[in-house]
């Protein structure tokens, strides 16, 4: 579902976002003069002024935008798309909140969660910019906009802002709207299809998936004959719209704007904050300053006993089943180590197929068009791999990684209380340096893509938080969920963390570096 990149301001006028691309694919950034909102007219407008984000500046990656193209982070197709009719829902809530969207910002080809390599990073850059809504995040990075929102599967957004240290929320799935015709990238068709789908729209018989193919061309209508791959849900339970800001405030005030799920009052509630150490130890060892700062400053305000740790990937392990028959047949269990030794690694592995099985799947029904149109080269061998393994994967494998997402969704609803947030890793390590080897790129991106997936198969809300950084300058970056529906009170939570994670940064990383001067003299 292809969304494009709006940035909202504080000013009258805005001068053009730069791109920030090696390579520019469609990233040019219209200066658009913003429009006088009338604040008397909408008592919304009052509670945005009190908090400050009257006329704040958006970001809005992938989302239709009225008037505007849709593309799909591919030149060659994105100059034969078609513009908006409206836009997206989630964006005309946030115009109707007082934003305005002036912009547009790049993506990378179809929004797949890759390394970012041809954009430079903001934050740091001899570091990766992580892909996915790298421009939008770009633009939040270099203070160009107050605010990104796009679809996030596996890290299409948490990545790019954990890799620039920046704020992320992604929501429990279809909290922010469910996903429709407007959400998906509005490919060329031809005219016999372009009757066919205005013809439909007019009847008013055309469902979400059917309205998303007619008005972008982008997969066949559906019918009885059409393969199970198409009919089987992936979306609804899965992708999620989210947001990325420098500031936690501006995504917690949007959030109440919004109305979001959960309780943002955590006064005389208690708050039981667990990490998941097994995930961390799936981490690279510059990831422990990080983990460290999360720590002291999880004791510092929730208390030692509300504070503790849990074997996370373990518990899965021995409550859900299906994984085990998904690693086995993907042969998951030969590569990552045997189930009796190393359980976590396994299940992490057999979370990372499932979620990539769907999303491939889901990419492949969506950009079949991209797919035909694009060559491999300006698709990135990645996404063109993954474009061809959801075209090919087969109904049984499809069915049973859907079995592992409903068990994941089913035993984290159960686990994982309104009262408890969990702490886990969003990404191995700190972004790897440019000219770190393919191999060690790789083995970031894959295990940065087996974390995002235990959240996505999950279904559950997420934050991205920044936790610090390498002497370097590289970010360091941590996520905090819970369980769906919370989605203010995760936010709140971790809105209280913030000022204890920043007392803790300084005394921890201090601690860690003078260690590590004193064993190198």
């Amino acid at each position: 579902m292809l969304w494009r990149c709006a940035a909202i301001h504080w000013h009258s006028q805005l001068a053009s976002i730069p791109c920030r691309c090696y390579t520019c694919w469609q990233c040019a950034i219209a200066t658009v003069r913003s429009v006088c909102m009338r604040a008397c007219m909408d008592p919304t407008a009052y509670q945005l002024a009190s908090l400050n984000l009257w006329h704040a500046r958006l970001s809005a990656v992938l989302l239709a935008c009225q008037g505007q193209v849709v593309g799909c982070g591919v030149q060659s197709i994105q100059q034969q798309c078609t513009t908006a009719a409206e836009s997206a829902l989630v964006v005309k809530k946030l115009i109707k909140l007082g934003l305005t969207v002036v912009g547009q910002g790049s993506i990378q080809p179809c929004n797949y969660p890759t390394l970012g390599n041809n954009i430079r990073n903001p934050a740091l850059g001899s570091r990766l910019a992580g892909g996915g809504t790298s421009g939008a995040v770009a633009a939040i990075a270099s203070r160009r906009a107050d605010l990104a929102v796009s679809s996030d599967y596996l890290g299409s957004l948490r990545l790019p802002a954990a890799c620039m240290g920046l704020y992320a929320y992604v929501g429990t799935p279809n909290c922010l709207g469910a996903f429709d015709s407007k959400n998906y990238v509005s490919m060329p068709s031809n005219s016999q299809q372009d009757a066919t789908t205005h013809q439909a729209a007019a009847d008013g018989t055309a469902s979400s998936s059917n309205e998303t193919a007619g008005s972008d061309g982008t997969a066949p209508e559906m019918d009885s004959d059409t393969p199970s791959i198409s009919r089987t849900p992936r979306s609804n339970n899965i992708e999620s719209v989210g947001m990325a800001a420098a500031e936690l405030p501006v995504l917690c005030r949007v959030a109440a704007c919004l109305g979001l799920p959960g309780a943002a009052n955590l006064r005389h509630e208690v708050t039981q904050i667990v990490v998941a150490e097994d995930m961390f130890q799936q981490c690279d060892p510059d990831m422990s300053p990080g983990v460290l700062v999360v720590k002291r400053a999880v004791l510092s305000w929730a208390g030692q006993e509300q504070a503790g740790s849990v074997q996370l990937l373990d518990f899965l392990a021995a409550n859900t089943h299906s994984w085990k028959r998904l690693a086995a047949t993907a042969g998951i269990a030969d590569s990552a180590g045997s189930l009796e030794k190393q359980p976590s690694s396994v299940v992490l592995g057999a979370l990372k197929h499932a979620a990539k099985l769907l999303y491939h799947a889901e990419l492949a029904d969506r950009y079949s068009a991209v797919a035909a149109a694009a060559s491999a080269e300006e698709l990135g061998l990645e996404v063109a791999a993954a474009l061809q393994s959801g075209a090919t994967t087969d109904e049984q494998q499809l069915a049973l990684a859907s079995s592992v997402a409903h068990e994941t969704q089913d035993v984290l609803r159960t686990a994982v209380k309104k009262d408890v947030v969990v702490v886990m890793p969003i990404t191995p390590s700190a972004p790897p340096r440019l000219d770190a080897s393919s191999e060690q790129m790789q083995s970031w991106l894959d295990r940065t893509h087996a974390f995002a997936a235990l959240t996505a198969l999950g279904g559950c809300p997420s934050v991205v938080l920044p936790v610090g950084t390498l002497p370097d300058g590289a970010p360091l970056s941590l996520a905090l969920f819970g369980q769906a529906r919370t989605d203010q009170r995760l936010l709140a939570v971790a809105d209280r963390l913030v000022p204890h994670i920043q007392v803790s940064i300084n005394h921890t990383i201090s601690t860690v570096l003078t260690s590590v001067t004193l064993v190198t003299v």
